[in-house]
């Protein structure tokens, strides 16, 4: 690229690159149908990789005089996937099961209430400051009204030893874009949670219907 290599260089060790190792996923429910009060933990833990979610505007292409021109006319949110490395009693694909079937029955082929399905989920990317043991959020996707759409299939075999890894895909209403402009710095040892609650009770903003966007806050 054109421009100085020093410049690059220095602009790079001063503010970092974001890496894509660097994230956890919290999954919660509105209701309890999992029997695993730790299925949360399990799932946050063994979460192998996830995405930031993506948004498209929708547009349709308009003609008035002169040339064609695109107007927007709604938002729409991208579902994502996320794959989980499963325990040996396979509890993760247990549980995905029940939430599947508490979305619709296949026994009597019939749809739940939503609100006895959706659930929230937060995708974190963080920043390492300092030693590896000191974990800074950087930006936070609040995932609103999520539910699976798809469990992939498992493939067995007897000429392979590796772990099972179920992916799962999910839908989602909308998110939010949470900005952590401080550093939150935290042990690994102190709780995700915790860290978070500490942080928002003091200055964290999510978008809200009544409070304006700015460039750091999306919804």
């Amino acid at each position: 690229m054109p421009g100085n290599i020093s410049q690059f260089l220095s602009h790079i060790k001063d503010q970092g690159i974001a890496k894509t190792s660097h994230f956890d996923v919290a999954i919660s429910l509105n209701s309890s149908f999992a029997s695993d009060a730790g299925m949360p933990e399990i799932l946050k833990l063994r979460c192998e990789s996830a995405e930031l979610p993506g948004r498209q505007i929708a547009t349709t292409d308009n003609k008035i005089y002169g040339p064609i021109y695109k107007v927007p006319y709604q938002t729409i949110f991208s579902e994502m996937t996320m794959t989980f490395v499963d325990t040996a009693k396979m509890d993760i694909r247990v549980f995905f099961e029940d939430w599947s079937n508490a979305i619709f029955d296949p026994n009597l082929n019939q749809m739940n209430y939503v609100d006895d399905f959706i659930g929230t989920a937060l995708v974190t990317q963080y920043d390492v400051i300092g030693d590896v043991n000191k974990l800074n959020p950087t930006l936070q996707f609040k995932l609103i009204n999520i539910f699976p759409t798809n469990i992939n299939q498992l493939s067995t075999t007897w000429g392979d030893d590796a772990p099972h890894k179920l992916s799962v895909t999910f839908f989602y209403e909308r998110y939010q874009m949470i900005t952590f402009p401080d550093p939150l710095t935290f042990s690994t040892v102190e709780s995700l949670t915790a860290a978070q609650s500490r942080y928002q009770s003091e200055s964290a903003k999510p978008v809200t219907a009544e409070s304006p966007v700015t460039g750091d806050e999306i919804e």
